[in-house]
C-alpha cells in the first residue's frame, strides 16, 4: 500500500487549472439520497435548496472518493455507519460512482467504482480507470486498468490475473494500491488529484476544540477536512510567505477593521504552539481558546480559499453559519478568486451570501428532495445572466424563481430579453411593496 499521507505531506501540490479542468461529470447511483443523478459542475459552484435536498450528501461523496483513493474506503464505510446508511433508501443493491475529470495535464480521466452490498458489508464488484492524453488532432489512451472481482487487468492489453490477498487488499480500491514506478504513473497522478480534494462536508464536523488547543509543530500546507490542523497550516505559510501574511491581514482588516494587528503562534510547551491573534486594543495576544467560534470559522474559511492552489477541489458546507453578515461578501470575493485556481463548491441557505455572488457568474445547482430521492437541477452562468441584470441571486432564491428556472416543463420564452425588459426590476418591486 502506498503511503500517500506521507507523500502528500512532502509534496508541494500546486495545480493551476484552465477553465476546462476539474470534475467534468459525476454520475451517482444508489448513494445516500441519490438514486440516479448526474452532476456537471463548473469552476465556481453554488449548491442551494431546502434542508434534506442533498447538498451535504453531494459534498460527502466528494470526500468518499478522496478517502477511497487514499486506501480508507473501509474506514469511510465504518465511520458512516455501514453500507445500510450509505445505500439509497436502504434498498439499493450497490453504489455506482462514475467520475469524468481533467486533472494534472491529463485531458480526460474516466473512473468508476462499484460497491456491491454483501450482508452488512461490501465488496468492490467493479473498478476501472481510463486516462487519455489529448493533443491537436490526436487522442491517445495512456493508462488503463479494469477490475472485475476477483480478477484484475492492468494496462490496455494486459492479461487478466486473479486478485489475491497476498498482493492486493480486496476491501480497498486498486487505485489506492498502485505504486509509483509501477508503470502506471498517470493513474498514480490521478489518485493524487483525488487526494487533493479538500472537503468540509459537515457543519458540526469542524473541530474547534482542536483549533483552540496547543498543537505539536509540524509543516503543513493543506487543511484537514475538520480544520484541526489550522494552526500548523497558518504557521507554515505565515512564516514562509510575506504574500500570505498580507492576504490574511487584508481579510482580517476587512472583517475586523484596524483592530486586527497580526497572527501570533505562542509557544505552549516543548515543540508546541497555540494560535493567537494580537488586537491593537489588547495588551497581549488573545489565544485561540479565547476567540469566538465565528472568528475561528472565518479564519478557517479564508485559509481554505487562500490555499486553493494546493487542492484540486475545495468544498465547504454552509460557510455562513456563525458569521456576521458583513463577513459574507469577503468570503464570496475569496471564493471567486479561488475559482481561478481550482474548482470551488459551496452549499448555502443564505440569500445574503448568494447576493454576494451575483456578479461572479457562478454555476448554481438546486438540490431538491422529490418522491424519495434527491434531484439536481443546474443553471449555468449563461442561463442566469439575463436574470441577474435585473435581480440579485439571493432575491431569485428567496422568491422561488430559481426553482422555476430549473423546471424543464415550463414553456420556454421565445425572446427572453424582451420578456425581461417588461418585468419590473427588483428595486421597482420593493417600491411597490412599500406602497
Amino acid at each position: 500500500m502506498c503511503c500517500d499521507a506521507q507523500f502528500f505531506a512532502r509534496f508541494h501540490f500546486v495545480l493551476r487549472l484552465d477553465q476546462h479542468m476539474g470534475i467534468q461529470e459525476l454520475k451517482i447511483q444508489g448513494y445516500r439520497s441519490f438514486h440516479d443523478v448526474t452532476w456537471r459542475p463548473g469552476r465556481l459552484n453554488l449548491l442551494v435548496g431546502p434542508n434534506g435536498g442533498g447538498k451535504s450528501n453531494l459534498l460527502r461523496l466528494l470526500q468518499f472518493l478522496s478517502d477511497s483513493a487514499a486506501g480508507r474506503l473501509r474506514k469511510a464505510v465504518q465511520n458512516a455507519g455501514g453500507m445500510g446508511v450509505l445505500r439509497w433508501n436502504d434498498e439499493a443493491d450497490d453504489i455506482d460512482v462514475r467520475l469524468k475529470a481533467e486533472f494534472g495535464g491529463q485531458k480526460r480521466n474516466e473512473y468508476r467504482l462499484l460497491l456491491a452490498l454483501t450482508g452488512s458489508g461490501y465488496e468492490i464488484d467493479a473498478e476501472s480507470l481510463r486516462i487519455w492524453r489529448l493533443a491537436p488532432g490526436v487522442e491517445k489512451l495512456i493508462d488503463r486498468f479494469e477490475v472485475e472481482t476477483p480478477r484484475i487487468r492492468l494496462g490496455e492489453d494486459g492479461p487478466w490475473s486473479n486478485l489475491d490477498g497476498a498482493a492486493w487488499e480486496l476491501s480497498e480500491p486498486v487505485l489506492a494500491q498502485l505504486m509509483p514506478g509501477s508503470g502506471h504513473g498517470a493513474a498514480v497522478l490521478f489518485r493524487r488529484c483525488l487526494l487533493g480534494f479538500t472537503v468540509f462536508s459537515e457543519i458540526g464536523g469542524i473541530d474547534l476544540d482542536a483549533i483552540r488547543a496547543a498543537t505539536t509543530t509540524q509543516p503543513a500546507e493543506k487543511l484537514e477536512s475538520d480544520g484541526s490542523n489550522l494552526a500548523n497550516v497558518l504557521h507554515t505559510l505565515y512564516s514562509d510567505s510575506r504574500e500570505f501574511q498580507n492576504d490574511i491581514r487584508l481579510a482580517m482588516n476587512t472583517a475586523f477593521g484596524d483592530e486586527y494587528e497580526e497572527l501570533v503562534f505562542s509557544p505552549a510547551a516543548a515543540q508546541q504552539i497555540q494560535l493567537a491573534i494580537r488586537w491593537k486594543s489588547s495588551s497581549k495576544p488573545h489565544s485561540a481558546d479565547q476567540l469566538s467560534d465565528g472568528t475561528l470559522r472565518f479564519l478557517l474559511w479564508v485559509t481554505a480559499l487562500l490555499t486553493a492552489d494546493r487542492t484540486t477541489v475545495v468544498a465547504i458546507d454552509e460557510p455562513e453559519v456563525g458569521l456576521h453578515p458583513n463577513m459574507l461578501s469577503i468570503l464570496a470575493d475569496y471564493a471567486t478568486a479561488a475559482a481561478e485556481r481550482t474548482q470551488v463548491v459551496i452549499s448555502t441557505h443564505s440569500p445574503e451570501f448568494l447576493d454576494c455572488f451575483t456578479d461572479a457568474e457562478p454555476d448554481v445547482t438546486v438540490c431538491n428532495w422529490e418522491e424519495g430521492e434527491s434531484k439536481l437541477y443546474q443553471l449555468a452562468p449563461d442561463q442566469l445572466a439575463p436574470w441577474l441584470k435585473k435581480y440579485r441571486l439571493g432575491h431569485l432564491f428567496t422568491s422561488g424563481d430559481l426553482d422555476v428556472l430549473t423546471n424543464t416543463q415550463v414553456e420556454p420564452i421565445a425572446d427572453l430579453n424582451a420578456f425581461l425588459k417588461e418585468l419590473p426590476s427588483e428595486t421597482a418591486e420593493s417600491t411597490v411593496a412599500d406602497e
